[in-house]
Order: structure tokens, then C-alpha cells, then sequence
């Protein structure tokens, strides 16, 4: 599989990018572009050749065309799809593959973003353990969030409101690091496990959780939006996390209890629970205790002795 590294500090300028519906058959005209475009299917199906390979594009594939290489299609199709044109430097094709070691390496990288302490910058400071690698032709298995990103960016490209080339630049940049990330998971585990439809529906459990931990969020709750019974549910996700969904709900909001303690000395622990989706300030005090190991005070008193930046 070819693969880009990402180096994302660097700036990413957005030309044009929209979305088509063809619904009857078309062929991809021929063209040789000077940026980058970013093809993600919403339904349908796209013949296209790059060079000397061709590539058939499903519904949920993500898929980057290079600048400078003639690409046209070679099949007739109905299709659905995202596109965005963009330059970026921050790609870095590598030439042969996958390096022999990216197992361990993304491991590597991945323990050391979970390591990195609260206090300090010292992960920006470490560009080297903070590598992404984007594939260029990939179905990620969480879709929602993608598609999300995307109906943002476009309309914020298309609202044209102050600033809208830069904010659909930065979604798009998350784009691509939701994708890198994605296939890390997939390089790191997941790849090991059947990619059934529970599983897609895990993943997509754990990504919901990610962005909606400060609300409230019960197993009935969970059942309804996802169409599973939640037993079932529970059990894929512990075979894809280790974890039951309720222990890694508040995991989550103890590691987000934890930062707001180190960054907002202003808050009492009742508005910190209420922050972080505890409307129990009783039960925060236990859940902290057993997931830091310490009282909440405790855990503030430790770090208040620390320079936190």
C-alpha cells in the first residue's frame, strides 16, 4: 500500500472542494492536476487510473490523487462522492511502502502520546514520535466522524464567512490525521480482527464517546442511536478496547477531569465533575479515586508544585 507521512505543522491551502452526485453512468474525464485531491465516496462506485495502476473507489473510501500524474477513468458508474482540491508540503510520499517497522513504530508513537504528561510541550517538542502515516487508497472504519468533517468543511468553504478558507484548511488537516489514525488502529490490532459490522459499529461507539463524554450517555441511550442491543454492543467493544463501554466513559472524563484540575485552578471539584458529564460530585470523588488512584485534592495538590505550560 503506498503511504504518505504527514508533517502537519505545515500549511495546507485549500483551492476548491465540493460534492456530485452522478446518477447516470459517467467516466472520469482525463486530467493532469498540480495539487493534490482528496476523493472520499459517499455511494457508487469510481473507475479511475493514475499512471499505470488503476484503482476501484466503494462507498467509504478515502482516496488521494497526486499532483503531476495524469489520472482518468476507465469505467462507466453512477457515484457519490467528496472531493477536495488542496496543496499541502506536508506530504511526504514514501517510496517503498509501508516501512518494515511500522508496527512498532506507531505502537512507539502512540505510547508516548498516551505517556505525555499535562504540564509541559514536550510532545511538540518531539516531532519523530508524533509520525502519522496516511494511505492513499483506505475504507476507514469510522465513517460517521469523517463525513461530519467533511459536510463542515464544505460548508464552510461555501458560507464564505470570515476566515472560511483557513477554518475548511484546518478540518481538512483533521481529516487527515482522523484517516492516519484510523489505519494506525488497523495497523496496531484491528487489522487482526474480522471486519465485521459490530465492529465497524464499536469503533464507532468509542468515537462517539471521544466527542460526547461531557453529556449524558447511558447504555439505553447508546442502543437507541446505534440500532444494537446494548449487551451485544458492550461485548465487541471489550474485545476491541479491552474495556466495557461504562469503564471507558469514565476513564475519559477522569483524564478530562484531570487536565481541567491541572489548567483551571479557579474550579471547584463539583464544577469540574459537572464538566466533564458527573452531576454526582460523591460519585466523581469515587470514579477519581479509582481511576488516579488518588483524591481528587490529592491529585491537585501533587501538581501544584509542577510549572504547568
Amino acid at each position: 500500500m503506498d503511504l504518505y507521512e504527514i508533517n502537519i505543522d505545515t500549511r495546507l491551502i485549500i483551492r476548491y472542494m465540493g460534492h456530485v452526485t452522478y446518477s447516470n453512468p459517467w467516466t472520469h474525464f482525463s486530467r493532469i492536476a498540480d495539487e493534490y485531491i482528496l476523493y472520499v465516496m459517499q455511494s457508487g462506485s469510481l473507475y479511475l487510473k493514475e499512471g499505470e495502476h488503476t484503482y476501484t473507489l466503494k462507498k467509504g473510501d478515502a482516496f488521494l490523487l497526486d499532483p503531476f500524474v495524469e489520472h482518468t477513468g476507465f469505467k462507466a458508474s453512477t457515484s457519490d462522492y467528496y472531493f477536495i482540491h488542496f496543496r499541502f508540503e506536508g506530504f511526504n510520499k514514501l517510496p517503498y511502502g509501508a516501512p518494515h517497522d511500522l508496527f512498532d513504530l506507531l505502537k512507539r508513537n502512540r505510547k508516548t502520546a498516551q505517556d505525555s504528561s499535562l504540564y509541559t510541550y514536550d510532545v511538540y517538542a518531539e516531532p519523530d514520535t508524533q509520525k502519522s502515516y496516511f494511505p492513499k487508497h483506505y475504507n476507514p472504519q469510522n465513517l460517521s466522524t469523517l463525513f461530519s468533517l467533511l459536510e463542515s468543511a464544505n460548508s464552510s468553504f461555501y458560507e464564505k464567512h470570515e476566515n472560511y478558507r483557513k477554518i475548511a484548511s484546518l478540518k481538512t488537516k483533521e481529516m487527515l490525521l482522523h484517516i492516519a489514525h484510523d489505519y494506525a488502529n488497523h495497523v496496531m490490532g484491528y487489522e487482526n480482527k474480522t471486519p465485521t459490522k459490530a465492529l465497524s459499529r464499536a469503533i464507532e461507539v468509542k468515537s462517539y464517546i471521544d466527542t460526547h463524554y461531557p453529556q449524558k450517555i447511558t447504555s439505553q441511550m447508546l442502543s437507541s442511536i446505534f440500532d444494537v442491543n446494548y449487551n451485544y454492543l458492550n461485548r465487541t467493544f471489550h474485545e476491541l478496547t479491552g474495556l466495557t463501554i461504562m469503564d471507558y466513559l469514565s476513564r475519559r472524563r477522569i483524564e478530562h477531569a484531570k487536565a481541567l484540575i491541572a489548567s483551571s485552578s479557579h474550579l471547584s471539584f463539583s464544577d469540574i465533575a459537572y464538566l466533564v458529564g458527573i452531576d454526582n460530585p460523591y460519585y466523581f470523588s469515587k470514579l477519581f479515586k479509582k481511576y488516579a488512584g488518588m483524591t481528587a485534592t490529592e491529585y491537585a495538590y501533587g501538581i501544584s508544585f509542577k510549572e504547568y505550560k
